[in-house]
């Protein structure tokens, strides 16, 4: 083997450990700049508006980053605050509270109806209740849904550093991505193996689905906010708007989100009014569960795919496909990056259905 060979493996070798480096570098960090490079996206129109005006592209990219930070307060940051505060107090610690002291001072109803069904139920429960054993059992599920609550809370407030790094690096990497994003596109471009034609239809799918999803999202938010409101008012839940700007705003966290606010305020309803005795409350507690469950879930999993998927041009069950799989292999990015791979993966179908046509011609 002579020098020449040597040097050729060599190079080899030494670029696969430099990728090999830099991926494990970028892995813990691989969400966030994800993230950053779709908000980047979004808010590249703003800047170039602000470039135009400014000519300055520091000063553009600054006021972009500082647009952002505001968008992020407004739109994550208080109703994050608003959400744990009002849901961790009103559910899990009044509702603990209260059932402990009726329990131990074994009066969990002030008087009923022996026909009542709820009364039934307690009288069998009381007398549970007067059973050693039974009683251990019963404050041991009571701690725990407290522990579990108080748990969530303590979980977000111990990760608030790591939160506020990953901000840090996010709107960071966004200030560069946004000022040198032609420079950076362009490089990209020429790294894509394919000709212009179809380089510029590629870059042109991404933008557009882009565009979708971020409509889409908005869109299906304010309407499962509105259908939630209009189903909290109805159903006797206190501070009904509020609530239904929450369920909104939660929208936007994959799977389990609108169900982090009607989920806790049926479970909060079906508690309360069987602590006191109100057969009402403990049956709209349940219909609100089950509207959560069969109204306010299925307005996003119906109308998000079909919103963004007539606006990008892709099918539904594609988007859909996108949304789920996304989530659950980036985290909370892959609701953009999810969408937006399977539209490419349609527009590469679509490239050799055109490359096959023009074939047999």
């Amino acid at each position: 083997m002579n020098l020449k060979e040597y040097s050729k493996y060599f190079f080899v070798i030494y670029i696969v450990i430099i990728i090999a480096i830099v991926a494990l570098m970028i892995k813990p960090i691989f969400s966030t700049l994800l993230l950053s490079i779709l908000i980047s996206i979004m808010f590249l129109p703003v800047y170039k508006k602000l470039l135009r005006k400014t000519k300055k592209r520091n000063l553009s990219a600054a006021i972009t980053i500082l647009l952002i930070i505001i968008a992020i307060i407004l739109l994550v940051i208080i109703p994050t605050s608003l959400f744990i505060k009002l849901l961790s107090q009103e559910v899990f610690w009044k509702s603990y509270i209260d059932l402990k002291l009726r329990l131990n001072a074994a009066t969990i109803l002030g008087s009923c109806s022996e026909s009542d069904l709820i009364c039934q139920i307690n009288t069998k429960i009381t007398g549970l209740y007067q059973q050693p054993a039974m009683r251990e059992a019963i404050d041991n599920a009571l701690d725990d849904m407290l522990l579990k609550g108080t748990a969530f809370v303590s979980s977000v407030i111990l990760q608030l550093p790591n939160l506020l790094l990953h901000l840090f690096i996010m709107l960071f990497s966004s200030f560069f991505i946004i000022r040198d994003f032609d420079y950076l596109a362009e490089r990209a471009q020429k790294l894509i193996p394919l000709s212009s034609y179809y380089t510029h239809k590629l870059t042109n799918k991404i933008k557009i689905t882009l565009n979708s999803i971020v409509y889409g999202s908005i869109v299906v938010a304010i309407a499962q906010g509105f259908v939630a409101t209009l189903g909290y008012f109805i159903l006797g839940v206190d501070n009904a708007i509020l609530f239904g700007v929450l369920t909104a705003f939660v929208a936007f966290i994959p799977y389990i989100g609108t169900m982090l606010v009607w989920g806790l305020l049926a479970l909060k309803k079906i508690l309360v009014g069987y602590a006191i005795g109100n057969s009402y409350e403990v049956l709209t507690g349940i219909i609100l569960f089950l509207y959560g469950a069969f109204v306010i879930s299925v307005v996003d999993n119906i109308l998000k795919p079909k919103l963004i998927g007539t606006k990008a041009n892709v099918h539904p069950l594609l988007i859909l496909i996108g949304i789920v799989g996304g989530a659950y292999l980036f985290g909370l990015p892959g609701l953009l990056l999810g969408p937006i791979i399977m539209a490419l993966f349609d527009s590469v179908v679509t490239f050799y259905e055109e490359v096959k046509h023009s074939e047999t011609k």
